[in-house]
């Protein structure tokens, strides 16, 4: 990892957009999605013990797969990345991964107390109410992709192998925001349509499009949301905080960069359902126009 920091790395943060290479990406499992259930989770599946026509579920035993990386074997390559300087962006979309990797940088953390290491979990798409707090305790920073926070085929998929009580908490970004944690989004693109405007608005109503299905209508899960300067920030200032960018880029201040986009709209004081309407009318980066409407 360090020979291709050293060859690629482009170095400093500065106005002209470069390469920057002080992330490793480590899988620790797969997708909750059914029927797929790759993602490692605390509590069983539940399994058909019915039949098609007449189902009866009842808990399983399968929790997924086993953890891709062992306990002591994450812990051992997560506190190697801090003593490289090396920041781990970790996809957990279970409560299980989740669990390990909150682990993994619980002993990060120990080993390296002074180290600016900001480590990322991916996703967290169910996180175990006794987890939710650690994120703020180890400065773990949850990426998420606020596009799966509605009524879907992936989320309203798992009703019947979570059941009723894991799907209150299913995409749990208000949650984790009011445990304090530092949420920032991740587009997950390309495998979805790079569509921000759309995501923050789930973000903050956790609902579809209009012209969903009806199955897909309303809001999905318990959660509460965000509100529309959470979704700005995680977009923002905790992203570039989460790549140690924050003092050259994500907010606009005197001193940093000048990259910002004007809007057509102002989603602090529109319906919340109209935030995915917003239209950027000019990007500047570096204090450069890139992108600007005929308007």
């Amino acid at each position: 990892m360090s020979a291709l920091v050293k060859k690629f790395d482009g170095g400093d943060i500065v106005k002209d957009p470069g390469i920057t290479v002080r992330n490793a990406k480590l899988f620790l499992d797969g997708v909750i999605s059914a029927p797929a259930l790759t993602g490692a989770v605390l509590e069983p599946y539940r399994i058909n013990t019915g039949t098609a026509e007449h189902p009866h579920w009842a808990a399983g035993t399968d929790h997924g797969p086993e953890i891709y990386f062992p306990e002591k074997k994450l812990a051992a390559l997560l506190i190697a990345l801090g003593k490289s300087g090396i920041d781990p962006h970790m996809h957990a979309d279970g409560d299980g991964a989740v669990h390990a990797a909150l682990n993994g940088i619980a002993a990060m953390r120990k080993a390296l107390p002074n180290a600016d290491i900001r480590p990322a979990i991916a996703h967290d798409e169910i996180v175990a109410p006794s987890d939710l707090k650690r994120y703020k305790q180890l400065n773990a920073i949850p990426v998420l992709s606020f596009q799966w926070e509605k009524p879907g085929g992936d989320t309203l998929g798992l009703t019947d192998y979570f059941g009723p009580e894991r799907m209150k908490i299913l995409e749990p970004a208000g949650i984790l925001a009011q445990s304090g944690a530092r949420i920032a989004y991740g587009s997950d693109w390309p495998v979805d349509a790079l569509n921000e405007w759309f995501a923050l608005k789930v973000g903050v109503t956790r609902s579809n499009t209009p012209d969903a299905a009806p199955e897909y209508k309303g809001r999905l899960g318990t959660d509460p949301g965000l509100s529309p300067e959470a979704v700005l920030r995680a977009i923002t200032i905790n992203s570039a905080y989460e790549l140690h960018q924050d003092q050259e880029t994500g907010s606009l201040e005197v001193g940093k960069l000048a990259d910002l986009i004007v809007l057509d709209r102002n989603p602090l004081k529109i319906p919340h359902e109209d935030i995915a309407n917003t239209k950027v009318l000019k990007t500047v980066v570096g204090g450069k126009v890139v992108y600007e409407t005929p308007q």
